[in-house]
């Protein structure tokens, strides 16, 4: 199967992260927008891929200038990231905008890790495609502890669930760093 992990956990060939999800709030990405640029100041050789946009769910949805999301979502998400696509370009995300499988499954196999929903109130998983997906492939996840990531990830099993936006924080600067950590991780999921 392509979404086979390759058996010894993940190799990224790139000092990437992989989100994956729609850019609805309902998935969270604003959460990791948020603190990207702390996490950037402390990692500045580590890029983010943004996998997902808001016609994942609706393909007829109307979009801000940016061509992400709706435009008061697109506007809060960019508004974190410098104000604009190419401000967020210089503190290395790419929006990739929904993707082919094979292609979602290249840019996640080859990433540190994957962040999934970061919601940890209102709307949360009841399984989550995207973790299960990153699991396949042997590549860690970062999500809220929250839902079923609880039991689809398990904390400390197939990746780091955290509770707030500081653990968020620590929890991507951890697996950024820990090798050992991500391939432990990664064989457990």
């Amino acid at each position: 199967s392509t979404w086979q992990a390759p058996g010894t956990g993940n190799r990224p060939s790139a000092r990437k992260i992989c989100y994956v999800g729609a850019l609805k709030p309902s998935k969270g990405f604003h959460h990791l927008a948020k603190i990207w640029p702390e996490f950037r100041a402390a990692h500045p050789d580590v890029g983010l891929v943004v996998c997902g946009s808001s016609s994942l769910y609706d393909p007829g949805a109307q979009c801000g200038i940016g061509g992400l999301s709706e435009t008061a979502y697109e506007e809060e998400i960019l508004g974190n990231l410098g104000g604009s696509l190419e401000s967020a370009a210089k503190l290395g995300v790419r929006f990739m905008g929904s993707l082919p499988k094979a292609a979602l499954r290249d840019e996640i196999r080859d990433s540190l890790f994957a962040v999934v929903n970061p919601n940890l109130k209102g709307s949360t998983e009841t399984f989550c495609c995207s973790a299960v997906e990153a699991l396949c492939l042997g590549v860690p996840v970062v999500a809220g502890k929250a839902g079923a990531l609880e039991e689809t990830v398990g904390h400390n099993v197939g990746g780091l669930l955290f509770a707030d936006e500081r653990q968020f924080l620590a929890f991507m600067g951890k697996l950024v760093s820990d090798e050992p950590l991500r391939r432990a991780l990664a064989e457990r999921g």
